[in-house]
C-alpha cells in the first residue's frame, strides 16, 4: 500500500455486517518448508520476481524443483473453515467485494501470512485469535492471498469500531497486589485503520478509586497496530475481600478528544497467593509478565528460587498454577514471550534470564539455591538454558523434555561438504545441546519422563541418561510406568524431584578454583564463575576454557580452544569472609600459564579484570581493545541485532516502489514480532531517525545505502556495502538488481548495540527477503548471507554467499557460489 495514496482516500464509518469468506481458490504446497533458513516455494518465486499474482481457477502454477499444480475452488464449512491438503502449507486466494469505504479489520486464522491487494501482513499460524489486521479499504473488490499453515483457514472482514481503537484481544495485564503501590504496566493493542499515521495520542487509565495515569503512545502507521505500554496507578487501599479492580482506558487524540474507551478488570491478589507481575522488558521495551507461586508464609531463611518453564500451548499463569507452594522457595514462571514463542531459545531464552534476574531482586532469593525445571518444550528449555548457564543453577530438572530440534522439531540439516551449508549449520549450533553437555557437570540433574509418552518419546530422556552416565556423578533418573506426556500436575510438581533439588547447592564462589566451560556464542553465554570468554576465533563453534588456580604458587593454568580474547574476574577469590583470609591476595603479580605460555599480569585491585587477547599467535594482556570488536555485548550472528530495544527504520530516500517495499517489510516484521514474541517495536522513518534519541538501541535498516538515509548515521564499515545494483563483502562484488542481503554489524556510536541490514540491490532483491523466517527458533543465519530469487527454486544451492566476520568485524570466513 502506498502511503500517499492512503492519504487520498475518504474515510467513511460503516455499519455493514461481517463478511465471512465462503469460497477460495487454493493450491497445495509449492515447495518444501521446515524449521530452516532454507526452503523453496513456487509462489514466493513469482511474488519476488513479479511482485504480485492473480490466480485463475484451473490455471497451473509451478512447484519449486519441478512439476505444477492447478488452482481449484474450495468452499467453507458451516462455521467458515476451509479444510484439506491445500490449507496445510499451500496457498488460498479470494477476491472480496467491500460494500463501503472505511475502516475494516481482517480476522483470519490458520495462515502464516496474507497479502491484501499485494501488501503483506503477518498471520495467525497457531489459530490463537490474536491477529485482526486493521485496514482502510475503499468500496469495491479486494484481493487476499493467504499462505496457509496447519490444515485449516478461516477469514472474515469486520467493520472496525473506529478509525483508531483499542483492540480487545491480546492484552498483557498485571494482578493488583494488596499492599503494593508502585505503578503497574499493561500491554494493550492500539490499532490504526485510518488514513494517516497517528501522532500525539495518549491513554489515560482511570481506576475505580479515582486514580489516574497517563501514557504517551508512539506513532502508529495506517493499517498497523502496536502493543503499547500503558501505565496503571495501583490503588492506595483495597478492601480485604476485593476480588477485582476496575480500570477504564480512554484513548485521546492530539486535540484532546476521546476516540475510544476500553474497560479492564484486574484480578486482586495477596502477595502470598499465586499471582502475575508485569514488567517492561529491556529486550524491546514491551510489557511482559511472569507468574509466581510464593510460599504461603514468610520463609524461615533466605528463600530458594525455582524457575519453571512451560510447554507449548501453555502460558506462565497456567504453569504456576500447577505447583503447590513450598515453604523453602519461590516459584516463578516466565512466558517464553508466548505460549509457543521461541522454544526457550533466542528471545525465549532472554525472557527466562530477564525474569530470573527480576525475581532474584524482587524476592531476595539465595543465588546459590536457584533451580531450573520445565515440562515438554519447557523440558527442552531446561536442557538448553541449563547447558548455556551452568553456574546459575544448583540443579536442573527436565520433565518430558526433548534435546534439540534435530531429534524432535524437524530442523533443517545441511551437508558439511557444502561451505555455505556448513555456515548455516554453525549458525544454529547454540541449539545443539550435545555440544555443551560437559557444562552439565556443574549442576545436579533430575530427569523425569513417562515411558508411554506419545508426544515426546521417552527415547529423548533415555539418550540423555546414557550420555550423563558416561561422565556425570550427580544425576537421578525416573521413568513413570505407563505414563504419557501429561499425567497431571505431578509430572511437574513431583515430590522426589523437589527433594533432589533441595539436596543441591551451588558452591561458595570463594571455593571455586577450577572451571571447565564451553560456550557457542559469547553474546548468548560468556561467563562461568570467574572465567569470561569475550571473543571467539571462529564464530559459532564451541569455545572451551579449562582453568585452574593454584593459590600457593599464585598461578592460573588455562587451556583454551577457539578463544580470541578472555577475561578473569577474581574479586570473589580476593574477598575475606568471617575471618577467613582471601584465596588470592591482591598487591602481587599473578602468573598465567595459557596454553603453556607464561604471562605475568598485575593484580592490584580485587575488582580488576585481567583481560588477555591472542595476537600474532601469543597471549598478551589486552590493555586496549580496538573498536569495534566482537564482545559479549554483540558478537553476531545476524539475529543478535534484534535486542537492546531495537527499532525498525524504513527508507524514504529511494523511489516510490523502494520506499513502499521498505515500509511494508518493516511493518510486516513488526507484526511478526508482536505475534511471535508478544513484542513491541517502533517503526521510524529514516528521515526522522536521530541517533541521539535512540542511544545504545539496536537498529534494523530496511533497504540499502542509496535508499535508507539512516545508513551513514549508524554504519561505518569497509567490511561490506549494499547499493542499487551491487552488493560487496570485502573485496567480492556481485552486480545486478536481484541480490538480497542479511547482515549484522556494530552500530558505530555504541559499544552495545548492533545494526541489522535487510535489503537488496533492487526491487527483486528486496522482495526475496519478504518472508525469510528469522523470527523462528531453530533457524539461524551467519553474520552475513546473500540470496537471489533462485534460492526459492533451488534451496541451498541458490544461496550466493555467506560468512562470518573476524573478532575485529573485518571480513573473515566466506563462501561463494
Amino acid at each position: 500500500m502506498i502511503l500517499q495514496s492512503l492519504c487520498a482516500l475518504s474515510l467513511l464509518f460503516q455499519t455493514t455486517d461481517d463478511i465471512v469468506f465462503r469460497h477460495v481458490l487454493a493450491v497445495e504446497r509449492l515447495g518444501e518448508k521446515t524449521r530452516s533458513p532454507v526452503y523453496t516455494d513456487g509462489m514466493e518465486i513469482l511474488l519476488a520476481v513479479d511482485g504480485d499474482v492473480l490466480p485463475v481457477e484451473g490455471e497451473a502454477i509451478g512447484i519449486a524443483g519441478g512439476g505444477e499444480r492447478q488452482w481449484r475452488m474450495f468452499g467453507a464449512d458451516e462455521k467458515g473453515w476451509f479444510k484439506g491438503a491445500p490449507f496445510r502449507g499451500g496457498w488460498a486466494f479470494a477476491s472480496v467485494d467491500v460494500p463501503e469505504s472505511g475502516a475494516w479489520r481482517l480476522d483470519a486464522r490458520g495462515h502464516a501470512h496474507v497479502l491484501v491487494d499485494g501488501v503483506s501482513h503477518y498471520g495467525d499460524p497457531y489459530s490463537l485469535g490474536l491477529t485482526r489486521i486493521p485496514l482502510a479499504l475503499e468500496a469495491g473488490a479486494h484481493r487476499f492471498l493467504f499462505r496457509c499453515g496447519r490444515g485449516e483457514l478461516r477469514a472474515e472482514l469486520q467493520p472496525a469500531p473506529a478509525a483508531v481503537y483499542f483492540e480487545e484481544k491480546d492484552r498483557t495485564l498485571p494482578d493488583v497486589l494488596h499492599g503494593e503501590t508502585e505503578t503497574l504496566w499493561a500491554g494493550i493493542l492500539v490499532a490504526n485503520a485510518g488514513l494517516r499515521p497517528i501522532d500525539g495520542y495518549r491513554v489515560v487509565a482511570r481506576g475505580a478509586d479515582g486514580s489516574e495515569c497517563a501514557s504517551v503512545l508512539p506513532r502508529i502507521y495506517p493499517s498497523s497496530f502496536q502493543k503499547c505500554k500503558i501505565g496503571l496507578a495501583a490503588p492506595e487501599t483495597l478492601a480485604e475481600e476485593a476480588g477485582s479492580f476496575s480500570v477504564t482506558l480512554d484513548l485521546f487524540d492530539a486535540a484532546g478528544t476521546i476516540r475510544h474507551t476500553l474497560p479492564l478488570e484486574l484480578r486482586v491478589r495477596s502477595p502470598r497467593q499465586k499471582h502475575a507481575r508485569t514488567f517492561v522488558s529491556q529486550i524491546d521495551g514491551s510489557v511482559q509478565y511472569f507468574a509466581v507461586t510464593p510460599p504461603e508464609k514468610e520463609p524461615a531463611g533466605t528463600p530458594a528460587l525455582f524457575l519453571s518453564l512451560h510447554g507449548a500451548g501453555v502460558e506462565g499463569r497456567r504453569q504456576a498454577e500447577c505447583y503447590r507452594p513450598r515453604d523453602w522457595g519461590v516459584l516463578v514462571a516466565p512466558t517464553n514471550r508466548r505460549q509457543f514463542g521461541f522454544d526457550w531459545e533466542d528471545w525465549g531464552r532472554l525472557d527466562a534470564l530477564e525474569v530470573l534476574e527480576l525475581a532474584q531482586e524482587r524476592f531476595g532469593t539465595d543465588p546459590r539455591r536457584t533451580y531450573l525445571t520445565g515440562h515438554s518444550m519447557g523440558g527442552h528449555g531446561t536442557w538448553q538454558i541449563g547447558a548455556h548457564f551452568p553456574d546459575r543453577f544448583a540443579a536442573i530438572a527436565p520433565s518430558a523434555g526433548w534435546r534439540d530440534f534435530w531429534g524432535y522439531g524437524g530442523a533443517g540439516a545441511f551437508p558439511e561438504d557444502d561451505p555455505i551449508g556448513a555456515h548455516l549449520t554453525r549458525a544454529t549450533n547454540a541449539s545443539r545441546t550435545s555440544l555443551l553437555e560437559r557444562n552439565y557437570l556443574q549442576s545436579g540433574i533430575y530427569v523425569l519422563h513417562g515411558d508411554n509418552d506419545q508426544t515426546v518419546s521417552v527415547q529423548e530422556a533415555r539418550a540423555m541418561r546414557e550420555k550423563l552416565a558416561a561422565f556425570h556423578p550427580n544425576f537421578a533418573y525416573y521413568e513413570r510406568p505407563g505414563a504419557g506426556h501429561w499425567w497431571g500436575n505431578a509430572c511437574m510438581d513431583w515430590p522426589p524431584l523437589f527433594e533432589f533439588l533441595k539436596q543441591n547447592t551451588l558452591p561458595d564462589p570463594r571455593s571455586v578454583l577450577e572451571v571447565d566451560f564451553t560456550t557457542i556464542n559469547p553474546s548468548i553465554s560468556s561467563r562461568c564463575d570467574w572465567v569470561v570468554v569475550e571473543a571467539q576465533e571462529r564464530s559459532m563453534e564451541p569455545s572451551r576454557v579449562q582453568a585452574r588456580i593454584d593459590p600457593e604458587k599464585r598461578e592460573i593454568h588455562l587451556e583454551l580452544d577457539n578463544v580470541a580474547r578472555f577475561a578473569l574476574e577474581l574479586e570473589a577469590l580476593a574477598e575475606e569472609k568471617e575471618g577467613d583470609g582471601p584465596r588470592l591476595s591482591v598487591g602481587e603479580p599473578l602468573t598465567l600459564l595459557a596454553d603453556g605460555e607464561r604471562v605475568p599480569v598485575a593484580f592490584h585491585l580485587a575488582t580488576e579484570r585481567i583481560v588477555l587477547a591472542r595476537r600474532n599467535g601469543r597471549w598478551e594482556p589486552a590493555d586496549y581493545i580496538p573498536r569495534p570488536s566482537k564482545s559479549p555485548a554483540r558478537a553476531g550472528p545476524f539475529k543478535d541485532a534484534f535486542r537492546n530495544r531495537m527499532i525498525f527504520v524504513f527508507a524514504t530516500g529511494g523511489t516510490q516502489a523502494e520506499n513502499d517495499w521498505s515500509f511494508q517489510k518493516a511493518r510486516f516484521d513488526q507484526e511478526t514480532w508482536r505475534y511471535r514474541g508478544n513484542g513491541a517495536v517502533d517503526l521510524v522513518a529514516d528521515r526522522d531517525f536521530d541517533p541521539a534519541s535512540f542511544v545504545d538501541r539496536g537498529v534494523v535498516l530496511y533497504g540499502n545505502r542509496d535508499t535508507n538515509l539512516a545508513w551513514p548515521r549508524v554504519m561505518e564499515s569497509d567490511a561490506f556495502d549494499l547499493r542499487r545494483g551491487v552488493v560487496r563483502i570485502g573485496d567480492k562484488e556481485l552486480e545486478g538488481d536481484q541480490h538480497a542481503l542479511l547482515a549484522i554489524y556494530p552500530r558505530k556510536d555504541s559499544r552495545l548495540a548492533a545494526v541489522a541490514v535487510v535489503g537488496g540491490t533492487g526491487e527483486v532483491g528486496n522482495r526475496v527477503t519478504d518472508f525469510l523466517p528469522y523470527f523462528v527458533s531453530g533457524v539461524g543465519y551467519p553474520d552475513w548471507i546473500v540470496f537471489g530469487p533462485e534460492f526459492l527454486e533451488e534451496g541451498l544451492s541458490g544461496i550466493r554467499g555467506s560468512g562470518y566476520f573476524r573478532p575485529d568485524w573485518t571480513p573473515g570466513e566466506s563462501a561463494w557460489r
